[in-house]
């Protein structure tokens, strides 16, 4: 297991009480609340500070995210099973170094994640502001 400052990295994520992500990473927006996030936290689940949804309800979070002016940052795709939840970099997305022009970075983001409908993934969606 490789640790650094802020996060404890692992090939897979143990259902427990351990930290396991900063809890001040830049998609909680805990600072506003009726951020995005929370009027969404009842239709996901999380799990060591990441909120995470089913892939209907990430096409969702990603639609209402445009709608209010977030930028969608990333994806970040897990495998979860009643014991454990496993991150998966093959399905995980970064949109920070995304700025050629006519990029449209919503279109992207659902299209990454209808691709994966079929996979049984979960989804964060990590959200900012310009």
């Amino acid at each position: 297991m490789e640790t650094t400052e802020n996060y404890i990295l692992s090939p897979i994520i143990l259902l427990s009480p351990i930290i396991i992500s900063n809890s001040e990473s830049i998609h909680t927006m805990k600072h506003n609340p009726d951020s995005l996030e929370e009027r969404f936290r009842t239709k996901g689940f999380q799990e060591g500070g990441v909120l995470m949804f089913t892939p209907a309800v990430t096409l969702e979070f990603i639609a209402a995210a445009e709608k209010e002016g977030f930028n969608i940052l990333g994806i970040d795709g897990f495998l979860r099973t009643d014991e454990w939840i496993q991150p998966n970099s093959e399905h995980s997305i970064d949109f920070t170094s995304k700025t050629e022009g006519g990029f449209n970075v919503t279109q992207r983001a659902l299209k990454f994640v209808k691709d994966r409908e079929q996979l049984g993934l979960h989804f964060e969606v990590v959200i900012g502001r310009s």
